[in-house]
């Protein structure tokens, strides 16, 4: 990932747009946490999501804006995503350009990990995903969590594919 004030100009100039085609503002005194996940077909990715779904009307209460950013299409994001409602926005990126834009790197052995570390949660994920869950990249999460002004004030890079950042350190951040 690159530093701090290259990610604070990267994220500053995004011109993100939801699935649903409602823009999403940065930098417009919102707290934002962005949240990038891998695939939309990722099983860990569908946990988490419903993770944040449980936790987010606290998190919105806060005043902070989420968004969810998916290296899918829009169709399955719309499937795998958001076929129940979120209280969050969710942006896809087919073209995975956010991802290099913010240089978030791969890694097969940090994949692997997960899948031997983490296998009753990526059995409960494959019960949300099918086996389209078991085709997916080896791309790593990360979590930018921004001041109103789009400051970065915490970059959580993953450890391995099941990785995000603690909901305590969001909490801290409200």
């Amino acid at each position: 990932m690159m530093n701090i004030s290259a990610i604070e100009n990267y994220v500053s100039q995004l011109e993100l747009t939801d699935i649903e085609g409602n823009k999403i503002p940065i930098g417009n005194g919102n707290k934002i946490w962005l949240s990038i996940f891998r695939e939309a077909t990722c099983p860990f990715c569908n946990i988490r999501v419903y993770e944040m779904t449980q936790k987010a009307e606290y998190f919105l209460k806060s005043d902070i804006r989420i968004v969810a950013i998916f290296k899918s299409s829009s169709s399955d994001t719309k499937k795998f995503i958001a076929q129940q409602p979120r209280p969050f926005q969710i942006v896809a990126d087919p073209d995975a350009s956010i991802y290099r834009g913010l240089s978030l790197r791969s890694s097969f052995s940090a994949k692997l990990k997960a899948i031997l570390l983490q296998m009753p949660r990526l059995l409960q994920g494959l019960s949300l995903t099918g086996t389209r869950g078991l085709v997916t990249s080896n791309q790593l999460p990360a979590d930018i969590l921004l001041d109103g002004k789009a400051k970065v004030l915490k970059i959580y890079t993953a450890k391995d594919i099941s990785d995000h950042i603690p909901f305590s350190e969001v909490d801290r951040f409200i």
